[in-house]
């Protein structure tokens, strides 16, 4: 039988890894890093959309990158850390998982940048392993402790932690029923968990609730009616963003091995398909986004590694096949690295007639010092966009400035900042990738400082009085 070799599942990694450095150096902030960067600068207990982990864990590379004037890597530091942490625990479990883990894009990408959903992979499989071993023996108070922490952890870094709960019923319930409330270590896991996930409570209590309403409010999709196009786009968006491979195998697992492995079934299909089902009910009203899975598929890649494996040994033609899709995951990958390095062009043309997703992370740092002297040279009182996935990178880049979302969707902004207020100027910068209506009251700035060109996307400037 042919078998993965050891050496070349190294070579992978030792890729991986070198494109994960080289990207960090080259390419500036997303939105979302930028964003969460901004956590690390403003430390509170909580904040508008999410839970405080994820800005916890950048405080010591903001300040170091502050005090050093460092690049935007310092912020790539722990998504790696917290990508090979991950790998290194599939690595354990299998070698099929490490590949399956290597092969998805969006796996990949989440060692890039970090988001809350980084700091869920590892406490995914944390949480999985203590759940197993609890499976096997309800008395051992240190599982219990252990579990506390992991999920009080993942009820810090975003709301959807709750499934990582919801995961730990599901197994342990039906197997030790009524006997389960009456151990001591399930009341100090949830004591546990409680006081980690305190802060947040607090904040909120603080500020109306006002997290858990928004959360209410994106998970609902705005209203929108339900859709099953939107499902069905959904789940091709899923296909590319994990790839084929993990639900060929987890099919082949559930049609061939369920019953050999019962109790790891029990464990993946529990952590994995209620965060996967929510998710794809949720997309049916336009609010979900593709990473928002990635702790469910990783959940359930033991079982996907298990299915593979076997259709490998069991038939030579699904070589061909494991192979083929294998390789057109490794060029996509290599692709959306490629033109994230180009700015989603190739020879010096936008392939992207429209909006162009790879821009964004090219520009925005020249052009937010440029609004920034603007700003002190015109002695405004702040620098303005029109959402906050704009704020984000110019707040960053600009910094200390204040910076002002002026649709009010995103609140943290205003929290941040403050509101805008009557008579006060600032520099409006409109960013070509995303054309919208200026507020009343702007003038383009003269000349060449009313623009900045960059190599994919041109910025005006104008300064704007609020009447």
């Amino acid at each position: 039988m042919l078998k993965p070799k050891p050496y070349l599942l190294w070579l992978a990694c030792a890729i991986c890894l070198a494109g994960h450095i080289y990207l960090g150096f080259a390419l500036g902030l997303s939105v979302d890093e930028a964003h969460y960067a901004l956590y690390a600068l403003h430390p509170a207990l909580s904040y508008f959309d999410h839970p405080p982990l994820v800005g916890w864990v950048q405080m010591p590379f903001v300040w170091a990158s502050n005090l050093w004037a460092a690049g935007d890597w310092l912020m790539r530091a722990s998504p790696l850390a917290l990508w090979g942490v991950t790998a290194w625990a599939l690595w354990r479990f299998s070698v099929w998982a490490l590949i399956l883990f290597l092969l998805s894009p969006m796996h990949q990408l989440l060692g890039l940048a970090l988001v809350p959903d980084t700091l869920l992979l590892p406490l995914t499989l944390w949480v999985m392993v203590l759940t197993w071993k609890l499976s096997f023996d309800i008395s051992r108070k240190s599982y219990w402790l252990w579990l506390g922490v992991a999920l009080g952890l993942a009820g810090l870094t975003k709301y959807t932690g709750v499934f990582l709960a919801l995961g730990v019923a599901m197994v342990l319930l039906p197997q030790y029923g009524a006997l389960l409330v009456k151990q001591s270590g399930v009341w100090l896991a949830a004591l546990i968990a409680m006081v980690l996930i305190a802060p947040v409570l607090l904040w909120n209590a603080q500020h109306d609730w006002v997290s858990f309403a928004y959360q209410i409010n994106h998970a609902d999709g705005n209203t929108n009616a339900w859709q099953a196009k939107r499902v069905l786009a959904y789940g091709a968006v899923q296909l590319i963003a994990y790839g084929l491979l993990p639900l060929i195998g987890l099919l082949v697992y559930l049609l061939r091995l369920r019953k050999k492995h019962v109790e790891l079934t029990r464990v993946c299909l529990a952590f994995g398909l209620p965060l996967l089902l929510v998710t794809l009910w949720l997309s049916s009203k336009g609010a979900a986004l593709p990473h928002w899975t990635a702790g469910a598929w990783l959940a359930l890649l033991p079982l996907s590694a298990l299915g593979l494996q076997y259709l490998w040994s069991a038939r030579k033609a699904a070589w061909v096949l494991i192979c083929g899709l294998g390789a057109w995951q490794v060029l996509l990958i290599a692709a959306v690295g490629f033109f994230m390095l180009n700015g989603g062009q190739w020879q010096g043309q936008s392939l992207f007639k429209t909006h162009n997703p790879f821009a964004d992370l090219h520009d925005w740092q020249a052009a937010s010092v440029k609004a920034r002297a603007l700003q002190t040279e015109h002695h405004a009182n702040a620098l303005a966009v029109s959402n906050w996935t704009l704020a984000s990178r110019l707040a960053w880049y600009a910094r200390p400035a204040k910076v002002l979302a002026l649709d009010g969707k995103n609140k943290q902004f205003e929290l941040w900042f403050g509101a805008l207020e009557y008579g006060q100027s600032f520099i409006w910068v409109d960013w070509s990738q995303m054309p919208l209506l200026r507020p009343v009251g702007c003038r383009k700035l003269d000349g060449e400082a009313g623009t900045y060109k960059g190599a994919h996307a041109n910025f005006d400037f104008y300064l704007c009085t609020q009447p």
